[in-house]
């Protein structure tokens, strides 16, 4: 009677043991697929954002280019208004 109870209890105890591991591994293979992913993800995003800041770059230069070759004209016209004010 003792010797059948000590094999119940080892069969549940492999049995056991068995489920933690598998789920263990299965934990794992997830963890490392999941980093995978997400450094694809992130590498992608990275490219993204780097076309995006240099986009934001290129339109403040375009800005700034514009900009200097108004202002120009403004003072020409500023001038000549005040030119015309006094004359």
């Amino acid at each position: 009677m003792n010797l059948a109870l000590l094999e119940d209890g080892l069969i549940v105890m492999i049995i056991g043991m068995g489920t933690v591991f598998i789920f263990l591994t299965i934990m794992i293979w997830a963890m490392d697929l999941n980093g995978r992913v997400l450094q694809i993800i992130n590498s992608s995003l990275r490219k993204c954002l780097l076309k995006r800041k240099l986009l934001r770059k290129m339109r403040r230069v375009i800005m700034m280019k514009k900009l200097h070759l108004q202002l120009p004209v403004q003072w020409q016209q500023q001038e000549r208004n005040r030119l015309l004010k006094e004359g």
